[in-house]
C-alpha cells in the first residue's frame, strides 16, 4: 500500500503535494491557485486548429493497465470487508469548484481504512512548469487514511458523501487487489487529461473493471443536453474573470453534447449517474446505501449555465462607444492622445490574446481549445495595429498597407458571424462575439476612416504646390 500523505499537503481537489514542510505549504497553495488562474484566464484564448474533427478523442494513458490481477493473490478473507465511493462537493478556490472523489476500502477486522486518490502530483517532477503548460502532466494515485482525509475536507467545509458499492465477494477481491497493484510506484502515474483522464474518470473505471465492464455501456447510453463547455461555466461562474477565460478558450471539441459516461469527469456527475447503473441484467443495483460523512453550510452547486452575453454584450458596445466618442475629436491634440493609447492598448491586448492562441495550439497539448472559432476575432495580426496606431493618429502618417491590414482583421472578425449565419460553426460562441466584435469594428473603423482622410488631405496638399511652366 502506498505511503499516506499528510491531509495538509493537499490543494482541497484531490491534488496532494510532495516534499512540503509546513511553512512552505501555504506558499505553495497560493503559487498553486496563481499557475491555474493563469493558465485558465490567459490561456482562456487559446486554440486553433480549424482542420480538427470537432470532438475530443480520448487519450491513453502514459502506462498501460495490465489485465486484471488473481483477486486470490491479495484476498482479502474477511467478511467484514467494505468498499464505498466517497465523493467531496465544491470548495471555495476555484480549483475546488469542480470537486473531487475517491474509493474508500474499509475492513475494521484487518484494520484497514485507506482512502485511494487519483488526484495526486508532486512538485519534485523533472521541468513540472513546463509540463504543467505543454498539457503534459504526470498524476498519480495514492492511498490516504481515512480520518485524515475526512478532517480535511471538514476543514473545507466541504460536503463529503459515502455510497457503498453492491459489490460480491469475488468483485470486492478484485478492486482490491487492483488498487493495491495501481498504488505502487511503478504503477500509480498517469497523464493526466482534466475532460478525459482525471480523478474521477480513473473512479469510474476502476469500478466498471471490477465489475467486469457492466458499469461504463451502462453509462453511455444516457444521453445528457450539457457539454464539457456549459460544466465548465456552470461550475466556475462566481469567477467573473475565470469564467470570461475558460469561454474564450475553449474550442468546439468541448461543445459536444455528452453521454453520462463522458460528464464523469465531473466526481458530482459520475455519483449521480452511477445510482442508476443495475448489475446482473438489472437484479441488483450498484450502491447498497449512501450517506453524508461531513455535511457542509454552503450552498449546493450551481445547476445553471450562466448566459454571458448579458455581460459581455455590455462590455463590448461600452468599449466600441468609447472608441467611437474619441474618433470624433482627433484634431484636438489631447482628444488624439487618449485616442491613440486607447485603441493601440485594445488592439495589443486583442494580439497579445491571439498570441496566446497560436502558442497554445502550436506548442502545447491542450485539445480542449482547438478548433476555437473565436481565432477569428483574437489572432496575432492585432498586435501589428497596435504598432502602427500611435504614427496613424498623432502623426497623421497613413500607409496603404495599413489600411489593408486593418480591413484584413475586420473582414476575419465578421467572418466568425458569418460562419454562423452559413451554419457551419459548431462552437456556441454568440457570447465571445457580442464582446470582442464590436470593439474590433469600431476601431477598425476609425483607423480606416483616419487613413483615408489622411490620404485625401495628402492629395490636397500635393496639388496645391505650385508647379513650374
Amino acid at each position: 500500500m502506498a505511503r499516506g500523505l499528510d491531509p495538509r499537503d493537499s490543494d482541497g481537489a484531490g491534488c496532494s503535494f510532495r516534499g512540503l514542510n509546513p511553512n512552505s505549504f501555504l506558499l505553495l497553495q497560493r503559487l498553486t491557485a496563481t499557475i491555474r488562474r493563469t493558465l485558465l484566464t490567459t490561456a482562456a484564448f487559446a486554440a486553433l486548429s480549424l482542420g480538427a474533427n470537432g470532438r475530443l478523442d480520448a487519450q491513453t494513458s502514459s502506462r498501460a493497465v495490465p489485465p486484471l490481477p488473481d483477486p486470490a493473490a491479495h484476498a482479502v478473507a474477511s467478511d467484514s470487508l467494505r468498499i464505498y465511493l466517497l465523493t467531496m462537493g465544491q470548495g471555495d478556490e476555484v480549483y475546488e469548484l469542480f470537486g473531487h472523489d475517491a474509493i474508500w476500502v474499509h475492513d475494521p477486522q484487518q484494520a484497514i481504512d485507506t482512502v485511494y486518490n487519483w488526484g495526486v502530483f508532486s512538485f519534485d517532477q523533472p521541468n513540472f512548469v513546463l509540463r504543467f503548460l505543454h498539457g503534459d502532466m504526470e498524476y498519480m494515485m495514492l492511498g490516504e487514511p481515512l480520518d485524515a482525509t475526512i478532517g480535511f475536507y471538514r476543514s473545507l467545509n466541504r460536503e463529503v458523501w459515502a455510497q457503498q458499492l453492491n459489490l460480491t465477494e469475488s468483485e470486492m477481491k478484485s478492486l482490491v487487489t487492483f488498487l493495491h497493484w495501481n498504488a505502487e510506484p511503478q504503477n500509480s502515474t498517469y497523464r493526466y487529461n482534466y475532460y478525459l483522464d482525471n480523478c474521477s474518470t480513473r473512479v469510474r473505471d476502476a469500478i466498471d473493471r471490477a465489475t467486469a465492464g457492466q458499469v461504463r455501456p451502462q453509462l453511455k447510453a444516457i444521453k445528457t443536453d450539457e457539454t464539457y463547455r456549459s460544466h465548465s461555466l456552470r461550475l466556475m461562474q462566481g469567477d467573473k474573470l475565470m469564467v470570461a477565460g475558460v469561454e474564450l478558450i475553449l474550442g468546439r471539441p468541448t461543445d459536444v453534447k455528452l453521454s453520462a459516461d463522458e460528464t464523469s469527469f465531473l466526481p458530482v456527475q459520475l455519483m449521480t449517474h452511477l445510482r442508476a447503473v443495475r448489475l446482473d441484467g438489472g437484479r441488483r443495483s450498484l450502491f447498497r446505501e449512501e450517506f453524508v460523512i461531513n455535511e457542509a453550510t454552503r450552498p449546493a452547486e450551481p445547476d445553471h449555465v450562466p448566459r454571458l452575453w448579458l455581460w459581455f454584450a455590455p462590455i463590448g458596445l461600452a468599449l466600441a462607444a468609447l472608441v467611437l466618442w474619441l474618433s470624433q475629436g482627433l484634431r484636438s491634440g489631447g482628444r488624439r492622445r487618449t485616442a491613440a493609447f486607447t485603441i493601440s492598448f485594445l488592439a495589443a491586448v486583442i494580439g497579445i490574446l491571439g498570441t496566446i492562441i497560436t502558442a497554445l495550439v502550436a506548442l502545447t497539448d491542450h485539445t480542449a481549445a482547438h478548433a476555437n472559432e473565436n481565432f477569428f476575432m483574437l489572432n496575432p495580426l492585432w498586435l501589428v495595429i497596435a504598432a502602427l496606431t500611435p504614427a496613424m493618429i498623432l502623426h497623421q502618417r497613413p500607409r496603404h498597407k495599413s489600411v489593408v491590414l486593418v480591413s484584413i482583421t475586420a473582414v476575419l472578425a465578421c467572418a466568425a458571424v458569418l460562419i454562423h449565419l452559413g451554419g457551419w460553426s459548431r462552437q456556441g460562441n454568440w457570447d465571445a462575439i457580442f464582446l470582442v466584435l464590436p470593439v474590433e469594428l469600431s476601431m477598425a473603423w476609425t483607423l480606416a476612416r483616419l487613413s483615408a482622410a489622411g490620404a485625401m488631405s495628402s492629395d490636397f496638399s500635393a496639388s496645391a504646390i505650385p508647379r513650374p511652366a
